[in-house]
């Protein structure tokens, strides 16, 4: 098992990539590619996967970096993002579930909030300009860095 100390450097180094990997190529998800198997696609979404059941937070943002540099459209890239976070927490809540180490107060706000936010972010993604998307994910990635590192002092 990997301590919190090695998590806490991948998701920094991992995010700090996809931080300084934004800013290379044209590209504002103006796309519409269709998701393919590629040499790309297969090993990033791999990985991705395995950050996600290491770590976690990041892990739509990191997906959102890498449809917009397979030149998906953003809506279709928000929808495949939000599958792929659905799946993998209905895979989460599963294991919790059969093995009994649930807290369903918990679960179900959260699950209330997820479809909530859902719905909002479905909504405002629509109404984005293709030039305002990479500087928002690049301003989500900072909180998200400037988050960990103060979980990470406060020893959260």
């Amino acid at each position: 098992m990997l301590s919190s100390k090695y998590l806490f450097i991948i998701a920094i180094f991992l995010l700090i990539f996809a931080f300084i990997s934004s800013f290379l190529g044209k590209d504002q998800f103006q796309g519409d590619q269709k998701l393919t198997i590629n040499k790309i696609s297969l090993p990033g979404l791999y990985s991705i996967g395995i950050y996600d059941g290491l770590f976690g937070p990041g892990q739509g943002t990191l997906q959102l970096y890498l449809f917009g540099y397979l030149k998906i459209s953003y809506l279709r890239a928000i929808a495949y993002s939000r599958l792929a976070t659905f799946s993998s927490c209905f895979g989460a809540a599963v294991t919790y579930i059969t093995t009994g180490h649930i807290i369903w107060s918990y679960t179900i706000c959260l699950l209330l909030g997820s479809l909530s936010g859902a719905q909002v972010g479905v909504r405002v993604a629509e109404k984005l300009k293709p030039n305002l998307i990479k500087p928002l994910l690049r301003v989500v990635t900072v909180a998200l860095i400037f988050q960990i590192f103060a979980n990470q002092i406060s020893g959260n």
